[in-house]
């Protein structure tokens, strides 16, 4: 909401470090959130979400293009 009082017209997530490699099982909920909280603010004052998508080690290990 501060960013939205000072003025920003996009609200970011500030999830860009939270990935399984760093949160284990709780990397999806923790993304969910904080999306859910930056839709609402932004939708308060017509202003756009941007996320931080972070790299990820996944594809390394797994090979899984769709999961990644």
């Amino acid at each position: 909401m501060e960013f939205l009082r000072a003025g920003s017209n996009v609200m970011q997530t500030f999830t860009f470090s939270a990935s399984e490699d760093n949160m284990e099982s709780k990397w999806e909920d923790v993304n969910a959130a904080a999306c859910d909280l930056a839709r609402e603010v932004a939708g308060k004052g017509d202003a756009l979400v941007a996320g931080g998508i972070c790299q990820t080690s996944i594809y390394k290990y797994q090979k899984d293009e769709a999961r990644i």
